[in-house]
């Protein structure tokens, strides 16, 4: 009588070191991934000025209707000028670009200034395109701070990366516009 041999074949442990080799690539991946949106999600947080820009900017263009350059006709150019908006109210919210910042400045009804405040520091670039009289792309260049870590290692040493915060919006109060 035989007795039954125990442990594994080869074919087995060679399937068994196949797939956890598998698994384990799949792991690396998985934490590479988790790597970078941590990372991203860390750049955010040390600097949270681009996404309040883009916020303001996105409520104003909604509540916008329409333009003030343009008058409601779209143009197939890039401007660097200020964006001028005009709201339901009969307000007026203009965008501009003064030496390396962008300011938003609000107008009531009867042109007199309310408020006036700088959104974003180190502007490098700005420009506004009127795709249709109720759609506007927006595009600023600024400098983003580095990781607190980097500000410490070398000083005197500018470690600022230039990064474009992009949107197209649509404009929901256009005369006309009954829906999206």
């Amino acid at each position: 009588m035989r007795r039954a041999a125990s442990g594994f074949t080869v074919i087995e442990a060679v399937v068994s070191l196949a797939l956890m080799s598998l698994f384990m690539l799949l792991a690396a991946q998985l934490l590479r991934d988790t790597q970078l949106a941590t990372l991203a999600t860390r750049r955010a947080a040390l600097d949270p000025t681009p996404q309040h820009i883009a916020q303001q900017l996105r409520n104003d263009l909604h509540r916008a209707g329409g333009t003030v350059r343009l008058r409601g006709s779209a143009s197939a150019l890039w401007s660097r000028d200020a964006l001028t908006l005009r709201l339901p109210t009969g307000g007026i919210v203009r965008y501009e670009k003064t030496a390396d910042q962008v300011s938003r400045y609000l107008r009531d009804a009867g042109g007199s200034l309310v408020g006036e405040r700088p959104l974003l520091r180190g502007v490098v670039s700005w420009r506004w395109l009127q795709l249709s009289p109720d759609l506007v792309e927006v595009e600023v260049g600024y400098r983003r701070r580095p990781d607190g870590d980097a500000l410490d290692r070398q000083p005197g040493v500018d470690r600022s990366t230039i990064e474009i915060l992009r949107m197209r919006v649509a404009m929901r109060a256009v005369p006309g516009r009954r829906s999206w």
